[in-house]
Formats: C-alpha cells, sequence, structure tokens
C-alpha cells in the first residue's frame, strides 16, 4: 500500500490571475486577491510589459477594471508598443475597462501627489480591481526616498489595501546589482518579482525570480521568461514530476527480432526512455535506427529523428542505408526529420520549441541524436536541467525514445542516467563495421546478455555474446 504526497496545501486565499500562462499555476491561480507586488528589475528586462499583461488580462478575460500610473511613458508610447505585443488597450479604454494616468511631465513633490491623489480617485471611481504604479524608481527620483516613502505608505496602506485592490509596484534595479534595496518592499509589498535580462554567448537571457509571495506556496523560484508577440509574456516551466505516468503497462510491444531480448527484454513499454551511449560517436544513429525501424516495422506509427548535428539529407541517407540492411522498402516507414541548431537561442527556448513539436506531431517513436552538441554551447548544469524536463515530457506523451551520447573512454559523461528506463551502452568490436551493445535496465538483468550487431553486404547479423 503506497500513500502518494503531492506537494503543497490547498490554499483559501482568494487568488486574482495574473493571466500570464504558467505563473497563475505556479502560484495556485495567481496574486493573492488585494496583494502589493513589487516588480523590480534590470532596464529592458520586461517590467512594463509584464505589468501591463496583467492589467491587459484581468480587464480583457476577467472582466476588472485596471489603472495604470506611469512617471515614465507617454500614453501614445505605452498604447503603441503593447499593440505590438497583441494588448490593445485602446478597446479596454472604450468599453471602460481601462485608464492610463500620464505622469511624465511631474517635477515636484506636489504633482507626484496630485498624479497618486486621481490614480486613488479613478481606482475608486471605476472599482479597479487592479492597478500599477511606474515606477517607484522615478517618485524617489523627483521627490527624494523620505518623501516618496511617506506619500507610498499613504497610497497603498490608505488608499489600495482598504479596497482590496491588486497591484504591482514597478522599480528600477541596476545592472550588476544582485539586491532590491528600494526601502518600500520590507513594510509596503506583500510580494517581490524581481527580472533579469544578460546576455551570456551572444544570447539574450531572461529570469524571473520569485523572491517573496505572502498567501502563496512557490515551488519554483527562478524561472526563465521571454518578450514575444500576441503572447507579451511567455514562461517556460518544467514538468510536473508527480504528473508523469511510468512506461506504459497496457501497450508493450514484443521484441522484431529475437536477439533484442538481451537488450530490452521480452517486451518494451510504450514510452520507455533510452539512452544510447557510444564509444564511437559516427555510428550511435546508425545503431539507433537499426533497433527502433524494426519496432516501427511491425506496429506502425511514426518515428521522428532529430539531429543537432546532421542535415536531413545525411540523416535520410543513413535510414536508406538501414532500412535496406533491415530488407525493409523506405515507403513502408512513417519518418519525420528535423535538424536543430542549438547556437542561437537560450536553451529554454529551444526547449519550448522541441516540446511544442513533440506535442504536435505526438510520433510514436523518436530518436534524438547528437546530444553532446547542446552542453558545448550551453554548458551541461542547464542541458541536464532541460533535457530531464524533455525526458518527462516523452514519458507524459507515452512516445518511446533514444537519446545518442557520445562518451570518450576517459571521460564520463556528466548526466544523471537515472533519468531513463534503459541504458544501452555501445562499444565498437574489432572486427570491421561490428558493434556490442550491452543493456543495463533494473531488475531484469538475469537474462541481458552482450549483443553483436555487424553491419555487412547481405544485411545486419545480430548475434549474441558471452560474458
Amino acid at each position: 500500500m503506497f500513500e502518494i504526497i503531492v506537494g503543497g496545501n490547498v490554499s483559501l486565499i482568494e487568488k486574482c490571475p495574473t493571466g500570464i500562462a504558467g505563473i497563475d499555476g505556479l502560484l495556485g491561480g495567481g496574486f493573492p486577491r488585494g496583494n502589493i507586488i513589487l516588480l523590480a528589475g534590470t532596464p529592458g528586462a520586461g517590467k512594463t510589459t509584464f505589468a501591463a499583461k496583467f492589467i491587459y488580462e484581468g480587464a480583457k478575460r476577467y472582466g476588472e477594471p485596471g489603472i495604470y500610473l506611469s512617471f515614465l511613458e507617454s500614453k501614445y508610447d505605452f498604447y503603441r508598443y503593447m499593440k505590438a505585443l497583441g494588448m490593445d488597450f485602446e478597446e479596454l479604454e472604450r468599453r471602460g475597462l481601462f485608464t492610463y494616468i500620464e505622469g511624465v511631465q511631474t517635477q515636484s513633490t506636489e504633482g507626484v501627489e496630485e498624479s497618486l491623489k486621481e490614480f486613488l480617485r479613478l481606482v475608486i471611481e471605476s472599482n479597479a480591481k487592479r492597478a500599477v504604479i511606474d515606477s517607484v524608481t522615478a517618485i524617489m527620483q523627483l521627490i527624494g526616498f523620505r518623501g516618496a516613502r511617506e506619500i507610498l505608505k499613504n497610497a497603498i496602506i490608505a488608499g489600495l489595501k482598504p479596497l482590496n485592490v491588486t497591484a504591482i509596484l514597478i522599480a528600477e534595479l541596476a545592472i550588476g546589482n544582485p539586491n532590491v534595496g528600494f526601502g518600500v518592499e520590507e513594510f509596503l509589498v506583500d510580494g517581490v518579482i524581481l527580472l533579469r535580462s544578460i546576455i551570456e554567448g551572444g544570447v539574450l537571457i531572461r529570469r524571473m525570480e520569485i523572491r517573496k509571495m505572502r498567501g502563496s506556496d512557490i515551488p519554483r523560484a527562478e524561472i526563465y521568461f521571454d518578450i514575444v508577440p500576441n503572447e507579451a509574456i511567455r514562461v517556460y516551466l518544467q514538468e510536473r514530476i508527480e504528473e508523469i505516468p511510468a512506461p506504459s503497462k497496457e501497450v508493450t510491444y514484443e521484441v522484431p527480432i529475437k536477439e533484442f531480448t538481451h537488450i530490452f527484454g521480452p517486451t518494451l513499454r510504450r514510452g520507455t526512455q533510452i539512452a544510447l551511449i557510444t564509444q564511437e560517436s559516427s555510428a550511435g544513429l546508425t545503431i539507433a535506427l537499426s533497433l527502433l525501424l524494426p519496432f516501427v516495422k511491425k506496429y506502425g506509427g511514426k518515428l521522428l529523428i532529430r539531429s543537432f548535428s546532421k542535415s536531413p539529407s545525411i540523416i535520410e541517407s543513413l535510414i536508406n542505408d538501414v532500412l535496406k540492411a533491415l530488407g525493409y522498402r523506405e515507403e513502408s516507414i512513417d519518418v519525420h526529420i528535423e535538424s536543430l541548431q542549438s547556437t542561437y537561442r537560450p536553451i529554454y527556448v529551444l526547449g519550448h520549441q522541441i516540446r511544442e513539436t513533440d506535442a504536435r506531431l505526438r510520433p510514436d517513436f523518436t530518436i534524438i541524436d547528437s546530444l553532446n552538441q547542446i552542453p558545448i554551447i550551453h554548458g551541461w548544469k542547464d542541458f541536464i536541467s532541460v533535457h530531464s524536463d524533455m525526458v518527462l515530457t516523452r514519458r507524459r506523451l507515452k512516445i518511446t525514445s533514444i537519446y545518442i551520447y557520445y562518451e570518450r573512454r576517459e571521460r564520463p559523461l556528466p548526466i544523471p542516467l537515472d533519468i531513463y528506463d534503459k541504458i544501452i551502452k555501445v562499444r565498437p568490436e574489432i572486427e570491421y563495421n561490428c558493434y556490442v551493445m550491452r543493456s543495463f535496465v533494473s531488475g531484469v538483468n538475469h537474462y541481458l546478455r552482450p549483443v553483436k550487431a555487424c553491419f555487412t553486404e547481405r544485411g545486419i547479423k545480430w548475434s549474441v555474446t558471452s560474458e
């Protein structure tokens, strides 16, 4: 008898959905209703876009009026930039769901006070449920720290809090400064979110840090995100491990070649994730094709081959060679080929693209070739994080997959092999074009013996060898 416990308690606090896919799920439905959130970030990190998305989705999707007070940007520029990201604030304004207050001309303490008074008046008159002040930093620059602290305290504690308005305060974070340190978060805000943008390897990387969120569990504090048309804010979240099923017990494939029993066991479960580790880099895809194509031929289904080093024409040539060696006709196999470069985009964007392709194509079988190419560009730490998530995704989608690695004898792979269901290690044999495969599977090693595959002019010769 097993008891499965999924982390987190059920929150009884009313939530205000942000409308940002991923954030609401992460925070159990959104920001706690009535919370004041400090949104700080470096220049260009996406603070205005995040806050605008929060207001826009509240009005568009939930019918909640919103007010945006800006001391930095004109109404014309705000509307123009946000419309380019798919947010039409003019339409919301015509419907009475949005008001933009320009404070860009404000130059004095009195001007700041008047802008905040107008802001609170409109919040009350429109029965606003969401509000943004952009920005705390601009107010401090205009009237100094002490003055800004007192004015903001009155506006928020005496103004917004009693009205149960969920609000975002925007603040600038100096580039290279690891701390928030605005002097307002300690007594004014219920949540702190930091947005950062840095350039790594010539690629722009955006990170979101949820430092504090009263009334919500924070299962993941650091998140990658991006600014994209029609979505504005796209968040890249990992799979939840507790939601991933084991390989299917209901759908199993009997091995099509008797020697495969010593590689996979008598049957291969649908959704099994297999690491194929070879000491000869050029042989990896050929061996993987030799192992999976017999299953595709016998049981049908779609095979997706994704490579990070080979062109489609090279992959097509290898497929034809292996099909010929196996005695199969090319037209009887449904194969899709995808060649990707990992050098010009962040690894989390690459992972998102791959996940979308897998979900759209829904292949039955997948071969992922040349995985060593990715950590050369992005490093092993980020690769392991994103790749582990991709393995979980394919297990959830019940895609039987082989992942090809090249391993030097003197340098073992720095990857956690326990994310896979089976490990197949391949070494070249003394004989030309022969390879010995040894499978490692927990609990069934009593019938697993090394299998030799020899690629000859007459086809592939399989044999079981001695220990």
